[in-house]
């Protein structure tokens, strides 16, 4: 795969840009138009002229009235920010906040909450005061749908008006209520607000500039390589066609999954669930940092799965085209663009989500165009076997579906005069309806629906989904937050020797995973006698090969340097300061009685004593792996190791 240097600045496509586009359907796509559901696909692409447009998305006078319609909630959103920087929590509600924030992920219950904040609290704070405080400090509020009691389909779109379900007749409002409240709703949350809001946050700014360091480094540009979401053939075909033209332009992962509520499992509850792929790996699959788009309740599946994404749905749309945000990295306002790279969940979900019959179809494959064949189920053999007709397949050229081939079959499909031919079209083409999915100008059939490598687990949450999401982004409003968490913001009481992984007023990671710590006094001790010892080593993590004095032990002898290896594992590094001096030390714990068996294997039954070393005397990794009680040490030897480390501390000694 080829990767291509592409311009990181963008402008937002004129208005008459997009008006052209709208107007340059074709007459297939004008068939596709399903009027019955409310929908009007669009299935072009980001045209030359679009793409070329995309040069600048800083918001200069002439663009604000392009955006004008999408921009209002953002501009509440931002004078929101700027009135809670001056607000000051009441007594008792930074303590109360915090708790509801350890509530949300653990299994603290209401009753829990009450009792710990009466004994540990003055002012006695309620869950309901500290909800309510919460929902007007963070502005992400959750939009109720009404949907049919059998999750047949949402009242959204062309349905919308509906007083009862067009496919059970269950009625849509409650009978015994004067006003017209909903018997069943499912919840949608806007992505829009939550963007705006972290954008807004200057250190959120940066971090989400990760895929633009990424797709801009040399590594990316010159070598062929994967290591992210980045490197993927669907990515690149989107900076081509016009999307991420912006570096503050964000990528996310969409995924679809059912999950049951309780351990029964007779409700079935589906959840919509975005990745921003903007932010750096190792982060952005943590709780805090996962999107939910909508919660569609049970007890079984929904039905109607377009009318259930219509909310989601055309907010992409609007997300596509660009909505206005304020950065609070170059306190300048742009035009925010989104797009969705992937498709993913498991494999029901995804033939509902991509309107096909499914993998146990004669048609189940969603990439390649085979026909299964019935041996007590459906499966797919390259060649028929024996008493069997069917069509041998090459499988280095195995026929694949293509966009335009999934809008031949749906364009056939809704050309079928009635049931029983839709039916057998379904069975023979895998496609029984259209996927509002193919209003996205950045979804593609079937590239945007990659291979599920693992199945999405979620929890079952403590709190409702839209406290969540408040608790989530409460963090980007730094004087709130502050206010929550003050212990975060004070100045450490500690001598700087004490300060492990940190310098004064720096903090640098040396080792990922990795934990803050501080050191006691008996640690720092022995860190000092480190300091005061005389002695010359070559560390290799998990191996050394140290010059050791051959009689240590008589204190009257003169020393007498040899190499041995020891083993060991490092336990953590740090930065330490001492005597105006900087030292990068390692913490090590080494192995006891290392044994050699008669194959030349070496092994240990346990760790032994720890010890600093300076990590300027590391020089390679080896593995242990533990069988029964011993551990074997995975080792490749190196015939002449470098020790001019050693040798150059001798001289210098």
């Amino acid at each position: 795969m080829q990767k291509s240097k592409f311009n990181i600045n963008e402008q937002e496509s004129s208005k008459d840009n997009n008006e052209d586009e709208q107007d340059q359907k074709s007459s297939d796509t004008e068939m596709l138009d399903s009027k019955s559901l409310g929908y009007e696909p669009i299935f072009q692409e980001f045209n030359d002229n679009s793409a070329s447009d995309c040069k600048n998305s800083e918001l200069s006078t002439d663009d604000s009235n392009s955006v004008l319609s999408t921009s209002t909630q953002n501009e509440s959103n931002q004078d929101s920010e700027n009135e809670n920087a001056n607000i000051q929590l009441p007594p008792g509600f930074p303590e109360a906040l915090r708790l509801l924030e350890i509530k949300s992920h653990s299994n603290m219950t209401n009753n829990m909450y009450r009792e710990i904040i009466e004994a540990f609290s003055e002012q006695h704070v309620s869950l309901y005061r500290a909800t309510n405080k919460l929902a007007s400090l963070v502005s992400i509020d959750p939009v109720w749908i009404d949907c049919c009691v059998k999750s047949c389909c949402a009242f959204t779109g062309n349905l919308k008006n509906l007083q009862e379900c067009p496919t059970c007749g269950e009625k849509r409002y409650k009978s015994n209520s004067n006003d017209q409240i909903g018997r069943k709703k499912m919840a949608y949350f806007p992505l829009k607000d939550r963007f705006v809001i972290q954008y807004q946050n200057s250190s959120r700014s940066l971090e989400l500039q990760y895929r633009n360091n990424y797709t801009t480094s040399q590594e990316y540009l010159q070598y062929r390589s994967y290591g992210d979401v980045f490197d993927g053939e669907r990515y690149q075909e989107l900076v081509e066609e016009g999307h991420f033209m912006d570096y503050r332009d964000i990528a996310l992962i969409a995924s679809l999954d059912g999950y049951n509520i309780f351990k029964q499992k007779m409700d079935d509850c589906w959840i919509i669930l975005f990745i921003n792929a903007n932010i750096p790996p190792e982060n952005r699959v943590k709780r805090n940092n996962l999107l939910i788009g909508a919660l569609i309740p049970g007890p079984s599946a929904p039905g109607d799965l377009n009318s259930f994404l219509y909310p989601v749905i055309e907010e992409l749309k609007e997300l596509e085209h660009g909505i206005r945000c304020h950065d609070g990295y170059t306190n300048q306002d742009f035009i925010l663009h989104c797009s969705v790279v992937s498709w993913s969940g498991d494999t029901p979900a995804l033939a509902k989500l991509m309107c096909t019959t499914g993998h146990n179809s004669y048609q189940g494959c969603r990439y390649c165009d085979l026909r299964g064949i019935w041996e007590n189920h459906v499966y797919f053999p390259i060649k028929p076997p024996k008493g069997k007709t069917g069509v041998a397949y090459n499988p280095n050229n195995l026929p694949k579906r293509t966009h335009q081939d999934y809008l031949n079959k749906i364009i056939k499909w809704k050309s079928a005069k009635n049931n029983r031919d839709k039916e057998r079209i379904e069975t023979a083409t895998g496609v029984n309806g259209q996927s509002i999915l193919f209003e996205l100008k950045s979804t593609k059939f079937p590239n945007s629906f990659p291979i599920d490598i693992m199945h999405l687990l979620y929890e079952t949450f403590q709190v409702t989904c839209s406290g969540i999401e408040r608790l989530n982004h409460l963090q980007f409003i730094e004087h709130i937050y502050q206010q929550v968490h003050p212990s975060q913001n004070k100045s450490r009481q500690c001598n700087d020797e004490n300060i492990v992984f940190t310098n004064l007023n720096y903090e640098e990671e040396l080792y990922f995973p990795t934990t803050k710590q501080h050191l006691n006094k008996s640690m720092v001790n022995k860190l000092k006698k480190q300091y005061s010892t005389c002695y010359e080593t070559k560390i290799i993590l998990q191996q050394a090969r140290m010059k050791v004095d051959k009689w240590a032990a008589f204190k009257n002898r003169a020393p007498q340097f040899e190499i041995q290896e020891f083993y060991g594992r490092v336990k953590y590094y740090f930065v330490h300061k001492s005597n105006d001096n900087t030292h990068l030390m390692a913490f090590v714990q080494w192995t006891q009685n290392v044994i050699e068996d008669e194959y030349g294997l070496k092994y240990f039954r346990e760790f032994g004593v720890e010890q600093f070393i300076d990590v300027r005397v590391i020089d390679r990794c080896i593995g242990f792996l533990k069988c029964g009680n011993s551990f074997f040490i995975i080792d490749k030897e190196v015939d002449d190791p470098d020790d001019s480390y050693i040798d150059s501390n001798s001289e210098s000694d």
